[in-house]
């Protein structure tokens, strides 16, 4: 949940379909509970990113939300699935992944044939279901599955070959197994043991070789390079960023009114005149003269929610006015009433959901780490008792 959201969704799914062939066990209440308290962990310890997601999500509308701007749809999933050829063909996309499986894995997954009768009955039910799973993971690369009928939140992933990943995680315990059996069947004779183990590590060594040479890279000082560039920059342009953490509104104009936007204040409405201003980072400051009501200024940030607004009447009078988002996807507020000279402060403090979420998923870290103490000491004590 806190690397990719994307594959949360589909391990969710995943999962589900596992309790489904387990279900007969869910009516033992330990394993209830067991499921439970994992749930409640899951959602605690995660909580410093999902409420803020969710908190973003409501405040304003993002290009990652948007399904035309992601090309988060079937249509876009369906023309960038895999052709069958490219897992045994090593044809690369433009950045260097291959999706080629590979003759060590290839063999090992044909053997299922052979060794699925041999299994343990202990894990032959999982083994059973990894393996299922697998072909199904495999099976949505492919531009032979429907992925155009699909409905629209299974086509978040953008990419097909994406389950991949799920594939990789699903046959590695299948392949694992099936290479036990197999040197297990040449056991009585140490000496085929052995030519077996000898055959398959040098088949595998050409794979390795060129899985290798993917990860090469010329230059072993580009990252040091972009990552100097980067903290000694004074301003960054959006088109070094992600933009589709970009709010839709800027997105629709960045090559227009996102390009020519200075850094500083605007008056989007009404009348003001902006005497100073000083900006560091997340930190602004903007004397104000001949304020009219109801002018809206917009400042030179990005629309986030968690930015306060902070002004200072010449009294020494202050009042929180409210960070909006501006048409152009930038922070903006309204001054409702005449004002002579003020001045007002921004500062960028996060919001209470987002500190709260924080202060939950800590005490969460910290709580599950004492709960795995507690059942490890529960454990071996009824081990004990059971000797």
């Amino acid at each position: 949940m806190l690397s990719h959201t994307i594959s949360t969704l589909y391990t969710a799914i995943f999962c589900f379909l596992y309790l489904l062939f387990f279900v007969r066990k869910l009516k033992e209440k330990k394993i209830l509970m067991e499921i439970g308290i994992n749930i409640i962990f899951i959602l605690l310890v995660s909580a410093c990113f999902w409420l803020p997601l969710l908190e973003a999500q409501n405040s304003a509308d993002y290009a990652i939300f948007d399904d035309n701007i992601m090309s988060t749809n079937s249509q876009y999933v369906q023309e960038g699935a895999l052709d069958f050829y490219q897992i045994f063909a090593n044809k690369q996309e433009e950045n260097g992944t291959t999706f080629k499986i590979g003759i060590p894995t290839l063999f090992l997954i044909i053997t299922s044939i052979y060794t699925i009768r041999k299994v343990d009955k202990k894990y032959k039910d999982v083994y059973i279901i990894f393996l299922l799973f697998s072909y199904i993971s495999l099976f949505m690369c492919f531009k032979v599955f429907p992925w155009k009928w699909m409905p629209n939140f299974l086509c978040k992933l953008q990419y097909a070959w994406r389950m991949m990943g799920f594939f990789d995680f699903f046959i590695a315990f299948v392949c694992g197994v099936n290479a036990v059996i197999l040197l297990q069947c040449f056991a009585k004779k140490l000496k085929w043991k052995y030519i077996f183990s000898f055959v398959f590590i040098i088949v595998s060594i050409p794979y390795t070789l060129s899985l290798m040479s993917m990860f090469e890279t010329k230059d072993d000082t580009i990252d040091e390079k972009y990552e100097t560039y980067i903290k000694e920059a004074q301003t960054l342009s959006h088109f070094q960023v992600n933009r589709e953490y970009l709010p839709t509104k800027a997105i629709q104009e960045q090559r227009t009114y996102m390009l020519e936007k200075e850094d500083k204040t605007d008056i989007l409405e009404g009348n003001a005149t902006v005497l100073e201003e000083e900006k560091e980072g997340l930190h602004m400051k903007i004397q104000l003269q001949k304020i009219e009501a109801n002018t809206r200024l917009e400042f030179p940030y990005i629309y986030y929610p968690g930015y306060q607004i902070i002004l200072e009447k010449e009294n020494g009078e202050k009042m929180v006015l409210k960070a909006e988002e501006s048409q152009h996807g930038y922070v903006s507020t309204y001054v409702t009433e005449n004002m002579e000279n003020v001045e007002i402060v921004i500062d960028y403090e996060g919001t209470w959901i987002m500190k709260i979420s924080y202060v939950i998923s800590l005490l969460a870290g910290i709580s599950f780490i004492f709960y795995i103490v507690k059942q490890n000491k529960k454990e071996k004590v009824n081990g004990e008792e059971s000797k």
